[in-house]
């Protein structure tokens, strides 16, 4: 008696998926056209990661903000 087994599939990865360094520089600057972010600017995001010392935030520009723990309102000593 003999058994078939297939082998599962495997992905498949793209490489230069999006063209030059220079594309991909024009990408990322295309996401932040008109954002100019300033020191006490107010933005919204998610939370990724809360740690004992800080707070992973992504905000949706391709990178996240770190804030650190004695910063956040929510602390009893602010």
């Amino acid at each position: 008696m003999t058994t078939a087994t297939t082998a599962p599939a495997t992905k498949q990865v793209a490489i230069n998926d999006i063209g030059s360094a220079e594309d991909f520089l024009a990408a990322v600057e295309e996401t932040l056209k008109g954002k100019d972010f300033n020191d006490g600017d107010i933005i919204e995001g998610t939370i990724v990661k809360v740690d004992r010392d800080e707070v992973l935030v992504d905000v949706g520009y391709k990178t996240e903000g770190v804030i650190p723990s004695r910063e956040l309102s929510i602390k009893h000593d602010v």
